[in-house]
């Protein structure tokens, strides 16, 4: 970020816990980086987290690991973009798009 501060920088990691993830979150901000991009855990993102980052002009980023997930299915997108997550890293194909979203299916 100190080399480009023009272009977006999240800091991305791997937590287990609601608590790691918002240690995670204030390591973001005090490093004045653009969000935060974590697993996409039930446990992890919590609308705490996500008002914690909006409100401080930060975005919350949520990928999955690897295919086939439990967590890479429109039901779990759907939560999380519920909850306020802003940008989603999937596995799931192309082919998946706004009827999935609202609830027409894959």
């Amino acid at each position: 970020k100190r080399r480009d501060p023009a272009r977006p920088a999240l800091l991305v990691v791997d937590v287990a816990t609601a608590d790691a993830a918002m240690r995670a979150a204030r390591d973001c901000v005090d490093a004045h980086l653009d969000g935060l991009d974590v697993n996409a855990d039930r446990a992890v993102v919590t609308t705490h987290l996500v008002d914690f980052l909006h409100a401080r002009g930060k975005r919350l980023a949520v990928w999955v690991g690897r295919a086939p997930a439990p967590n890479d299915a429109p039901a779990a997108w759907r939560r999380m973009a519920d909850l306020g997550v802003d940008f989603f890293t999937s596995n799931l194909p192309p082919a998946w798009d706004d009827d999935a979203w609202s609830g027409g299916g894959v």
